[in-house]
Parts: structure tokens; C-alpha cells; sequence
């Protein structure tokens, strides 16, 4: 008997059905993982929560654990944005950038332009993160200030350096 064939006997459930389980693989008493059938025109064994999340995003689908699959719409980024501001325009030397970097305290939690600036990634974990500086508008620069702080509102943020 192949090993195909002793997941398909011994797994009720099968890649199609969502992150829900597989066959247990153990080595005596240690888990090792899960293995679940996979359909025949995919040929290749499995292994599960990452084949499974493969399989529904190849689909079109987001299908995370304990939930039902949600569709999936994929786009380019340059279909969402396109390429704004860099960190000089807003910070940079005097007559290019409007804004002082200040750090953020206590009586600046209602600053007007607040910021992310720091990239903390053990912080930024989620989609809407915390400001940890504030921009503050140089004398004489409000309208650019308020021109480059337009584009923020639709801010996608990369990273071009660890």
C-alpha cells in the first residue's frame, strides 16, 4: 500500500475542506504533523495548514483556521497606490521638507500630524498601528505641509531597508 493511499484510508477529511485536520504523523509517541489526500490532478502529498492555505489562495480564496473561506480579490500594488512622497519630502533639509521630526509624548497625543516613523516591526503586527512621533510644520511651510500630508491619507507603507 502506498503512502497515498494509507493517508486516503486513514483521513476522513480532504484538502478541499479547509483548515480542519488531517492524519496524525507520529514517530512513537512524538507528533510529527498531518497528512492529509490531495486531489488526484495535484499529485503531492501534504502537509497541511500551509498546502491547505496554498490551495485556498490559489483558489481565490482566504480560508483561515476555524473559519469559512472568504473570497479573494488580488490586485497589483500599483493598482491600489502609486509612488508618493520619501521621508525627505516631509522631514528632509529646510526648504524641502515642511516638517520637524518630534518624538511623541504625553501632551502631543492630540498632535495634528501625528506619525509611524521608527518601523518597530515587534510593534507594527497589525494593520492600524500606533503613532510614535510627531511631524511638527516648520514656520512659513503650512501649505506644503498640507499638500504632502494629503498624500498620507492613502498611505500604503513599504520598507526599502532593514
Amino acid at each position: 500500500m502506498s503512502n497515498q493511499q494509507i493517508i486516503a484510508k486513514t483521513c476522513c477529511y480532504r484538502l478541499e475542506n479547509g483548515l480542519i485536520g488531517g492524519a496524525l504523523l507520529k514517530v512513537g509517541q512524538q507528533a510529527l504533523g498531518e497528512a492529509i489526500p490531495a486531489p488526484n490532478k495535484v499529485g503531492w502529498g501534504c502537509v497541511r495548514i500551509l498546502t491547505q492555505t496554498a490551495y485556498s489562495l490559489a483558489q481565490g480564496k482566504l480560508w483561515p483556521p476555524r473559519c469559512k473561506a472568504k473570497p479573494l480579490l488580488i490586485t497589483t500594488m500599483n493598482r491600489l497606490s502609486w509612488t508618493g512622497i520619501g521621508e525627505r519630502d516631509a522631514v528632509g533639509e529646510p526648504l524641502r521638507g515642511p516638517f520637524d521630526l518630534a518624538p511623541l509624548t504625553l501632551s502631543s497625543l492630540t498632535a495634528a500630524y501625528s506619525a509611524l516613523w521608527k518601523h518597530d516591526a515587534k510593534k507594527e503586527i497589525h494593520l492600524i498601528c500606533q503613532p510614535d512621533s510627531q511631524l511638527k510644520v516648520r514656520p512659513r511651510m503650512e501649505e506644503k505641509a498640507a499638500r504632502i500630508w494629503k498624500t498620507a491619507a492613502a498611505l500604503i507603507s513599504t520598507c526599502r531597508s532593514a
